[in-house]
């Protein structure tokens, strides 16, 4: 038993006993359906609140779809003549509820278990037996509903889907249960711009944000970013600072009932939505009405390199910026009520100023009292949410000093900082930020920028970076965990530990949290086997090890891979555990193999299969282009073109990875634009950037079952064959002006011409069954499988001195290096071997050769080299990686 404190999370389980004079007979279980019939009410209370009445329709509805048996609904007094009785609710709303807590047969109230906390209790008093699902406000009842599901039931309330099992008994044991939270604040992005773009948030109708909410509540999250709706609100401000009237148009109006309907739901929830206000950056019609503003030119630095007008900002210390905030929060309450929570001026993320650094910090500073006299002149109750992206991505421009006074204008209670990737670069520990100067803040997780659809997330460092952050005396203004995530429903084990530990992270082991992650999600009959499977992407893909991102998703340079992609011994040890995954989930029997949530993983395990093999072969591939041999080279061609065949058939398999799939369910919204408008805007802005942002082209790559057919693959073909033809003149190089040439052509074609959807058929039948057919193909094609033996540790160099060129050489690149081999021998005698690297815009270059061997207990390199001409910083050298047979660094 853990002693209850402040932003301590607290978990009080007793499996057995009870309290004196209300079972006398010993500990009190509960039957809620025997074989199919139900033989229990669920009674919700007199006064019960829409969440209490939507937590008896979730548990009505996850009993019968586990057994079939429809528990009957009932107010409090309609309960006479049932023996077991289901009561949800708390004593101020369920009179029975009041009942045993004034017989002190149960212990729940505003103060106990406190914050969102909830008790499950079984009980008996004379012949009636009760099960207790309780919270000290409503969201708690409705966590202990899916509490109970959840860990008692096994049912798996995931990202992708619900996994239920089927019960004709349903039976518990006694049960006496108190939680409450580690963390105040458990927070969700989902309803960001990035999201909007990433994952086309910005068009889902209300079914869409309905089942995000839900899996939201769900995992016991209680707080949402939501920037949707904004239209309306918008011109209304305008209006009131004078900028004219514009017209509110029928797409606005379907925009904002769309919004009050789902803020209407995130009331039902009980959950709280952090909503926008305006940042600094005005239109210009604003400044045309208020030309006695003070203002200055800042932008997103992207746009600076597009060599695009930079947008006109208010300063922050002008009390019209005040005004604005105020007028803007105002009329969004108006509509749609409030959290007392915003969010919408970070401290200027990614920007480029045209000011003076000695401005921009001024301007910086001063932000905090800028915007916070505009909330709380809006809403004296309000909390400025802010990311702290800018402390790590524009890390110059936010020295201690300026960091400091910037946390200084903020007053106590009056802001709450993301901490935006705690799970690689924490800010709140440098001592730049010193835990923020005693401000709240959130510990987030970003794990995914807009492009990284692949497995990855090591869960065994996830534990200890929440543990550490939750027992730091230091980080006691922590009070929250947050989801800061740019695209949305991939990773979904990773993304399930993460909510686990946004709860209660002490609890959290990793073995015990694999164990109840298999029962959740593929059910206690295949548990067995499955665990095994789940080890195996625990120990590779989600452990340690990582994966890496598909080349074949950017335009490709030769040996360049700007984008992480693991050596090969850790490659191939992550393909092994794929293997193993994908093996023993295809053995199961049929019944099993059609849960959708296993059948959804097995996809995913084979587009991260495609992609190491892809990598490596294409390392391959180029390795033959460089060395001349044209036999290797076009035998790794056709590896590469029948990787890309398998991976079409399987993400053809599977509709959230099919443009078409996805443009029919939007289309169904009214407000949103037409089908071809959707297809454009998808293969554009949601997927390339290819036309809107030509600098950041694939930002947001993807496995998509259209882009790969007609865009990734395009590209891909397209450079093999300029290599192709280079090697058949004798040539060894390749110019990425060339290659760009090739690529826009590409790009430009598949955003303005799109595609023919009759060439882009769906696979017809079920996931698990083409990714059957395409792991069989690839696991038993010997040139698939050479990578093992090309890749496999040597016990010597081969070609040493560069004999044969870079016969036997690896090589990794970056954009500006060159690697070519001397025709003239040195003074000793030795060919020799020239790394040319060009420096661009200011980034430091690197280029590698290499080889991998099998080290004896002790060895020694030794290699000559000069530099010719040189930065400050240049160097040349040897380094040493070593792997253990399992492919982890040592």
């Amino acid at each position: 038993m853990r002693t209850v404190g402040a932003g301590i999370a607290m978990v009080i389980v007793i499996l057995s006993g009870c309290y004196g004079g209300i079972a006398s007979a010993g500990p009190a279980g509960f039957t809620m359906v025997e074989e199919g019939r139900p033989v229990s009410a669920i009674v919700i209370g007199g006064e019960a609140s829409p969440t209490e009445r939507h937590a008896a329709a979730e548990l009505a509805k996850y009993v019968e779809m586990m057994s079939g048996a429809a528990l009957p609904l009932l107010v409090e007094g309609e309960a006479k003549g049932f023996a077991n009785l289901v009561l949800i609710g708390r004593p101020e709303t369920n009179g029975l509820i009041r009942e045993l807590t004034e017989k002190g047969a149960l212990q729940l109230s505003e103060d106990w278990p406190g914050l969102d906390g909830f008790v499950i209790k079984t009980a008996r008093e004379g012949d009636k037996s009760f099960l207790v699902l309780g919270g000290s406000r409503d969201r708690g009842t409705l966590y202990a509903v899916y509490h109970l599901l959840e860990r008692f039931l096994h049912v798996g309330f995931f990202w992708d889907g619900d996994f239920v099992p089927e019960r004709a008994t349903i039976s518990l044991p006694p049960i006496d249960l108190a939680e409450r939270p580690r963390f105040r604040i458990r927070l969700s992005i989902s309803g960001c711009g990035c999201a909007a773009t990433y994952s086309y948030a910005g068009f889902w109708g209300f079914e869409e944000w309905k089942r995000e909410l839900d899996w939201l509540v769900k995992n016991k999250f209680n707080t949402v970013l939501l920037t949707i709706g904004g239209e309306v609100v918008r011109k209304l401000a305008e209006e009131r600072m004078g900028l004219g009237r514009r017209p509110i148009t029928e797409a606005d109006r379907g925009k904002m009932e769309l919004a009050k309907r789902v803020f209407d739901y995130v009331r039902t929830l009980d959950l709280e939505a952090i909503t926008p206000f305006p940042s600094t950056q005005v239109p210009e019609e604003f400044v045309k009405a208020h030309p006695e503003g003070r203002y200055f030119a800042a932008g997103w630095f992207i746009e600076k390199e597009l060599g695009r007008p930079l947008p006109r900002h208010i300063h922050p210390a002008d009390p019209l910026y005040r005004r604005w905030v105020e007028t803007y929060i105002r009329a969004w309450n108006e509509v749609y009520g409030t959290w007392h929570l915003y969010y919408g001026c970070d401290p200027y993320s990614e920007a480029h100023f045209e000011t003076s650094d000695e401005e921009r910090r001024r301007i910086q500073v001063s932000l905090p009292l800028g915007a916070l006299k505009g909330i709380r002149a809006a809403d004296p109750e309000g909390i400025w949410h802010l990311s702290g992206w800018p402390f790590v991505f524009d890390r110059r421009f936010w020295p201690e000093e300026t960091l400091q006074e910037f946390l200084r204008n903020i007053p106590p209670g009056g802001a709450v900082i993301w901490d935006l990737w705690c799970d690689r670069h924490p800010v709140y520990k440098q001592e730049r930020a010193k835990y923020f100067a005693g401000r709240e803040f959130i510990l987030c997780f970003l794990h995914q920028f807009g492009g990284d659809d692949g497995l990855r997330g090591d869960m065994g460092g996830a534990i200890r970076i929440v543990k550490e952050a939750a027992r730091d005396e230091r980080a006691r203004n922590c009070v929250g965990f947050g989801l800061t995530m740019e695209v949305l429903h991939y990773t979904v084990h990773y993304y399930d530990l993460l909510a686990k530990l946004a709860w209660s992270p002490d609890e959290v082991e990793l073995p015990s949290y694999l164990d109840d992650l298999t029962l959740r999600r593929y059910g206690r009959e295949v548990f067995g086997p499955m665990r095994k499977a789940v080890q195996a992407l625990a120990s590779t893909v989600y452990g340690p090890l990582g994966s890496s991102e598909a080349r074949y998703q950017h335009r490709l340079y030769p040996f360049e891979s700007p984008h992480p992609s693991l050596p090969p011994p850790q490659a191939l040890a992550v393909l092994e555990g794929l293997e193993e995954f994908m093996r023993t989930a295809l053995s199961l029997p049929p019944n099993a193999l059609g849960n959708r949530l296993l059948q959804n993983d097995l996809v995913d395990a084979f587009r991260q299969y495609v992609t190491e093999l892809f990598n490596l072969h294409l390392n391959l591939l180029e390795s033959a282009f460089a060395s001349g041999d044209s036999e290797a080279f076009e035998r790794e061609a056709g590896v590469l073109s029948l990787l890309l065949d398998q991976l079409e058939k399987v993400l053809s398999a599977r509709d959230d990875y099919r443009i078409e799939a996805v443009v029919e369910r939007l289309s169904r919204h009214p407000t949103n634009p037409s089908p071809e408008a959707l297809r454009r805007w998808i293969r554009d802005q949601g997927l390339t950037f290819a036309a809107s942002i030509p600098n950041l082209i694939d930002y947001q790559s993807k496995d998509v079952y259209e882009l790969v057919r007609f865009y990734y693959r395009p590209r891909a073909e397209a450079y093999v064959n300029l290599l192709r033809e280079r090697m058949r003149r004798g040539e060894t190089r390749v110019s990425r002006e060339e290659l760009d040439s090739l690529y826009r052509a590409i790009e430009l074609r598949w955003v303005e011409e799109g595609y023919d959807p009759g060439n882009a058929p769906p696979y017809e039948g079920p996931m698990w069954k083409a990714v059957e057919e395409a792991f069989e193909r690839l696991s038993s094609d010997p040139e698939v499988r050479a990578v093992w033996k090309a890749f496999r540790p040597r016990k010597g160099l081969v070609n040493p001195d560069f004999e044969e060129g870079l016969a036997g050489w690896f090589m990794r690149l970056t954009e500006g290096a060159e690697v070519r081999t001397s025709g003239e021998r040195a003074s000793s005698g030795k060919r020799s071997l020239h790394l040319k690297l060009i420096p661009l815009k200011g980034v430091m270059k690197s280029a590698q050769v290499w080889q991998i061997l099998t080290a004896p207990e002790s060895f020694s390199l030794e290699f000559d080299y000069f530099i010719v001409s040189h930065t400050e910083l240049a160097n040349a050298g040897v380094m040493v990686e070593g792997f253990d047979g399992r492919g982890r660094k040592v």
